[in-house]
């Protein structure tokens, strides 16, 4: 099915600039998915959702029969520091959330879900913080 073009894209080459028709659709999703606000929005969201999850995972933790009481008072910890966390903002950082490097990889994946990108690991190594993630998100469109 073809779709009515409705927008240009230009192109800039070495030597050329190169113009493109986008139909409708494409040009409303491109301007979807840069519109920043609504990318750090998704970036919150996504981070919620890990830290949700995170929430659980440690909750089942602490009921388990096969940790050993050392290993449950760790999960209990992380527990509060996620619990005493204030609404996730641009402004929160990994580190600030307490997340350990494998939190930082499993955050950076839920947020590869909810953009259904895979980002460079050269990339999710720097990405240290919400603004950080939906800067880079954001410049993908760009």
């Amino acid at each position: 099915q073809l779709h009515q073009a409705s927008s240009f894209v230009v192109r800039r080459t070495s030597c050329a600039l190169h113009t493109y028709q986008v139909p409708q659709v494409w040009s409303t999703a491109v301007r979807r998915f840069c519109a920043g606000s609504d990318v750090e929005r998704r970036v919150i969201r996504a981070v919620e959702q890990f830290i949700e999850g995170r929430k659980e995972e440690l909750q089942a933790d602490l009921t388990s029969t096969e940790l050993s009481s050392d290993d449950k008072k760790k999960s209990q910890k992380i527990l509060d520091k996620l619990n005493e966390l204030p609404a996730v903002t641009g402004e929160l950082s990994w580190e600030k959330a307490g997340f350990d490097e494998i939190d930082c990889v499993e955050v950076l994946l839920k947020v590869e879900d909810e953009f259904k990108h895979e980002m460079p690991d050269e990339v999710a190594d720097n990405l240290k913080s919400v603004s950080e993630t939906a800067a880079y998100i954001s410049g993908l469109g760009k």
